[in-house]
């Protein structure tokens, strides 16, 4: 059986998740990742960044270099709509031509944006444009500040 992953996180940088890991004796890295989908035969996976720090698209680099490393990764990014900028559309489109992005990510309820705000809709004509998946985030979440009504 082949199986794809359509959720993960690749955020190796985090300390608190890095910690979490060596607790349950897991290897948090790029390397341990793709060890581990090999050997449970997974033959993709579906990367989100979530840096909800950086400016849209969130961790863009990052998460070209994982899939130019690691060919298991389908890259998607998030959209953090406090930091959209003209550069954030010309970045975008730039990469989704150049196959390094698979897909985009609204977070619903982690920022206080209905899926129809208008500031999201210049990227759901990208991903129209290109064909490519928008997926949404909904339902709970892990900060209690989060809306479950968006």
């Amino acid at each position: 059986m082949r199986i794809i992953d359509a959720y993960i996180h690749t955020n190796f940088n985090k300390e608190e998740l890095a910690r979490l890991a060596r607790i349950n004796n897991i290897d948090f890295s790029l390397e341990g990742l793709e060890k581990e989908m090999k050997e449970n035969h997974v033959v993709k996976a579906v990367s989100i960044t979530d840096h909800f720090e950086l400016e849209t698209p969130m961790a863009l680099e990052e998460i070209e270099q994982q899939s130019k490393n690691l060919s298991l990764i389908v890259p998607c990014v998030g959209i953090n709509p406090y930091k959209i900028t003209k550069n954030s559309f010309v970045r975008l489109e730039k990469v989704i031509i150049g196959k390094k992005v698979k897909a985009i990510k609204i977070f619903l309820g982690y920022y206080p944006f209905y899926a129809n705000a208008a500031l999201y809709h210049p990227f759901y004509r990208l991903a129209g444009k290109y064909r490519i998946p928008v997926i949404f985030h909904t339902g709970d979440t892990m900060l209690k500040t989060a809306k479950l009504k968006y």
